[in-house]
């Protein structure tokens, strides 16, 4: 997607069994662009891998990337991203008037918005800051993540905030969940 064009490529190494069942290297590409946020070149998700299923089939051969991209999970499902999130003060004005995260996944903030990104996804999150620094933002309290941290997101009221002038690049693991 060309609206994309300022999110970094991210190489994807994809393993498998070959006819003899010897593991090998089965792909070895950049990762597909999945969606992006906002109207903002820089701000979106690459993804890496996702499964439908759980237990997961590692003998499915192909690409499990493949579209429709979106930000939930199909039930039993989980995703590998690479998120990357501007500065708020390049986005969030336009943001709000295109309904904040509401307009992103449908869900909002249990259907009000009551701060522009504020949400919740029926999933367990590993959350991993690579480059940049962010604010975990929760309907009480907040922290700063920096390069390394990781936050666990158990299916709670979140937003993100990057007070920085910088963009910050995550890594996101999704796994669906009971939600809360």
């Amino acid at each position: 997607m060309d609206e994309l064009k300022n999110l970094p490529a991210v190489r994807r190494v994809v393993t498998g069994l070959d006819a003899r069942g010897r593991s090998m290297i089965v792909m070895d590409d950049i990762a597909p662009t999945a969606f992006a946020y906002a109207k903002s070149p820089d701000f979106g998700s690459l993804e890496c891998w996702r499964t439908t299923e759980m237990p997961v089939d590692n003998s499915r051969p192909g690409d499990a990337c493949v579209p429709p991209f979106g930000a939930t999970l199909p039930p039993n499902g989980s995703t590998c991203r690479i998120v990357q999130l501007p500065p708020d003060h390049t986005y969030r004005d336009q943001w709000a008037r295109d309904g904040g995260m509401h307009g992103v996944t449908g869900s909002g903030h249990d259907g009000k918005i009551r701060q522009t990104s504020m949400h919740k996804t029926p999933t367990l999150d590993y959350v991993i800051v690579l480059e940049g620094e962010i604010y975990a933002v929760m309907e009480s309290g907040e922290t700063k993540l920096s390069k390394g941290d990781v936050l666990v997101q158990r299916g709670t009221n979140h937003s993100w905030s990057n007070r920085s002038t910088q963009n910050c690049v995550l890594a996101v693991v999704m796994l669906d969940a009971r939600p809360n």
